[in-house]
């Protein structure tokens, strides 16, 4: 397998957990609502990626295009992690109205 085969295998891989730990916490009511935002959340973030990457490789030097975005990911774990569905509670059991009937 070639680079770019081990980043479309580990892209594809990657994308199902995301949206399947997106889905997980959201109630049936809510679960279109946490679809879209994960899927505008991960478009922005790669259509954001090439050119926040290149002013940083030309701005901090090569070695920065690896470490800040290491950094970014580390952060966004301890996030997560701070989140009650992170830390294992989910909001399934919050009752939520009913959609009105027309």
């Amino acid at each position: 397998m070639d680079r770019f085969g081990a980043v479309g295998a580990s892209l594809g891989s990657t994308f199902r957990a995301a949206t399947a730990a997106a889905l997980q916490g959201a109630g049936s009511a809510h679960r279109g609502k946490a679809m879209g935002t994960a899927l505008a959340v991960g478009d922005i973030g790669q259509a954001s990626a090439g050119p926040l990457v290149g002013y940083l490789s030309t701005q901090f030097g090569f070695h920065w295009v690896y470490g800040i975005p290491s950094l970014l990911a580390v952060a966004a774990v301890g996030i997560v992690a701070a989140t009650p569905q992170g830390r294992g509670r989910s909001n399934r059991d919050i009752p939520v109205a009913p959609a009105p009937e027309v």
